[in-house]
């Protein structure tokens, strides 16, 4: 699939994409998992992204994840925002508006198949936003006690690699600033 030859992201109007990021409020299951498709797809776009941030769907998303929809349907919401968080505005955004400890709580699953992909998933977006967002966003972030979790995707054999990957470059986006100001750190 990362081969495959993508038709570029149509442009949507700010009604159209408000529209979505409303649908992520909804409580039905089926409704949860195409909005979340859906904001994904657009959030392939950069002016869709930057968009879709500044209509809320950090707080679509982080309801998707707070919610008791099925572990995919997550898994695509986890997919849109860390699409979103790739715009600098949306990903200071997961950090003022909680994304960033429903991130960490994912992190936290048991490292067991069916969760790596929601795992890994919840890594990339959480180095984005610490990526992205700044030194502010990097210090909410490593003050949060996932580095046990972090480290075990990296050492443990069954994780695939991709995992592993994100997981190590996380640990050391976190630790690039020495790593002081954050007590919990002394587990790495």
């Amino acid at each position: 699939m990362h081969l495959a030859r993508l038709e570029p992201t149509p442009r949507f109007a700010r009604a159209e994409l408000e529209g979505l990021v409303r649908l992520l409020a909804s409580d039905s299951s089926a409704t949860l998992g195409y909005a979340s498709m859906a904001c994904w797809a657009a959030a392939r776009d950069e002016a869709n992204r930057a968009a879709l941030g500044e209509l809320g769907v950090v707080d679509g998303c982080a309801h998707v994840l707070a919610s008791s929809a099925q572990l995919g349907t997550k898994e695509l919401a986890l997919g849109a925002l860390w699409l979103c968080a790739c715009d600098a505005r949306t990903a200071v955004r997961c950090a003022l508006h909680g994304a960033v400890k429903l991130l960490v709580g994912i992190i936290l699953y048991p490292l067991e198949r069916s969760y790596v992909p929601a795992k890994t998933l919840a890594v990339g977006c959480l180095l984005q936003v610490a990526h992205a967002a700044g030194p502010d966003a990097r210090t909410l972030v490593a003050q949060l006690e996932f580095g046990a979790s972090l480290l075990d995707a990296v050492h443990d054999a069954e994780s695939p690699p991709y995992l592993v990957m994100l997981a190590a470059r996380l640990v050391f986006e976190l630790s690039a600033d020495g790593g002081a100001a954050n007590p919990a750190r002394a587990e790495y």
